[in-house]
């Protein structure tokens, strides 16, 4: 009788202990998902900032627009802001697991042979 109580016991433990793994798998699996996602959105912000502010230097640049005091600020201001963005950038650039890690070779391959071709 006693062995079988033990059996249930350990039978128990380690029904939960797999329990609390696969949990575990699942949140950690959830957690990089978001974290590529935000890293995706701070880059696409970075890229439409630095747009802008190339666009704002070539306007800058024309005659007709040349040593503007606004402009010139405005253009400091968004400079400011993208060296900002590029501290985040090279933070998350860092720590983010890139989404050829989880792939198989044969995928990774094909995404090679994509970005060839651009």
């Amino acid at each position: 009788m006693n062995i079988t109580l033990l059996t249930i016991g350990l039978v128990a433990t380690l029904l939960f202990s797999l329990a609390i793994n696969i949990g575990l798998v699942w949140y950690s699996f959830s957690a990089i998902r978001q974290i590529r996602f935000y890293d995706d959105e701070l880059k696409e912000m970075m890229s439409i900032i630095d747009n802008f502010c190339t666009h704002l230097r070539d306007v800058y640049k024309m005659d007709m627009f040349y040593g503007d005091e606004t402009l010139r600020h405005l253009l400091r201001h968004a400079q400011g802001i993208t060296e900002v963005f590029q501290d985040y950038s090279l933070y998350f650039d860092e720590y983010v697991f890139e989404e050829d890690d989880f792939d198989n070779d044969d995928s990774k391959a094909e995404k090679e042979k994509k970005n060839s071709q651009k």
